[in-house]
Parts: structure tokens; C-alpha cells; sequence
């Protein structure tokens, strides 16, 4: 599917390894940038969150999109060493107990309608549940063909990018990737 495709991606080096290892010509380019390249024929498609396509209109610009469930995004919450310390030991608690809520707020946002209603559950328990609820349906109800891999397929993908794995094990030291992937187990239960 990809051999030779232009694929805009965020700058990660690691997202270029993962592109370049399915056969595709990455091309870093900030978000900002991509429609035009698009529209330009700069790049043959790029690669985003679902919950990102509809609501720029992405269907627009593309008639297909793939899931093939090769990442999952890490929300970061940083503070500047200095500052973290002027705050008191009580509001530094509170502050990262909203870190961990607009992680999981934000995580559940990300998986509504592609889990197993986990998701929704959790927004409908805020009382924060989005308009759209099945990302999959929303495409295909404007013209997109949403192609969803079965596991087969996807081990292929996981397959093919296995040497990146183990290239980024070394570069990043095991000790994290064996947490990070005991975390997607974590999830994926």
C-alpha cells in the first residue's frame, strides 16, 4: 500500500524509521503545512489520529484511509523545573492529579467509538460525551472508504517494522520500551 507514497508525518525521527521501514518516502512537514501539500500534490497522504480527520475535513482531501493501530500517542504534561518548585506541595499534588485527569479525559477522546465502549462510559460518566461517537461511521457516512486491518493484517505492519523496534530499543534502552509496552498491554486488556 505504501511503496514509494509521499506520507507527511510529525518530525519524530522515529515515525521517519517507521515509514521508511513499510517502503513510503516520509516526508517531515508541520501540521499547519499539510493541507496545502495536499491540495498541491506535495504528499500522497499523511498520517494522524482518526479524531483528527473529520473535524478538518481531511475526507476532502482523501477518499481512503487505513487503521492499522501502529501508535499510541503519549500525552506529556511538562513544567519547568523552577517553576514546579515555587509551587507549594499541596497545589504541585493538585496539579498533577489534573495532569492524570486530562490524560485519561484525553485518551478516552482519542478511543471513543474504536474500543469496546470503555471510552464512552467514562466521557458519559463526566458528562462530557462528544457529538461524535464512531469515527469509522462519521467517515464513511461523508465518502471516505475506512479500511480497518485484521489482526493478521496488522501483524504484517508490525512485521515489517520490527527491525525499528529493535533499532530504537538500543537507541532509547529496553528498560523503557518494555514499560511502554506494558502499558499498551495494560490497555489493550
Amino acid at each position: 500500500d505504501l511503496q514509494n507514497m509521499k506520507i507527511r508525518v510529525v518530525g519524530s525521527p522515529l515515525f521517519l524509521d517507521i515509514f521508511r521501514a513499510l517502503g513510503a518516502n516520509p516526508v517531515n512537514m508541520n501540521w499547519s503545512d499539510t493541507m496545502s501539500a495536499i491540495q498541491q500534490g506535495v504528499v500522497d497522504g499523511q498520517e494522524n489520529p482518526i479524531s483528527t480527520f473529520y473535524p478538518v475535513q481531511m475526507h476532502d482531501y482523501h477518499k481512503f484511509m487505513t487503521d492499522w493501530h501502529y501508535v499510541v500517542d503519549p500525552t506529556l504534561y511538562v513544567v519547568n523545573p523552577a517553576v514546579w518548585k515555587s509551587f507549594s506541595a499541596e497545589d504541585q499534588k493538585l496539579i498533577q492529579q489534573a495532569a492524570v485527569d486530562a490524560g485519561k479525559y484525553m485518551i478516552a477522546l482519542a478511543r471513543i467509538g474504536l474500543d469496546d465502549g470503555t471510552a464512552h462510559k467514562y466521557l458519559e460518566s463526566l458528562g462530557m460525551v462528544p457529538e461524535i461517537t464512531d469515527w469509522y461511521k462519521q467517515l464513511k457516512e461523508v465518502g471516505m472508504e475506512v479500511a480497518i486491518l485484521t489482526p493478521e493484517e496488522t501483524k504484517a505492519f508490525a512485521d515489517k517494522t520490527a527491525p525499528v523496534l529493535e533499532q530504537w530499543r538500543e537507541k532509547i534502552g529496553a528498560e523503557l520500551v518494555k514499560a511502554a509496552e506494558e502499558d499498551m498491554a495494560a490497555v489493550a486488556k
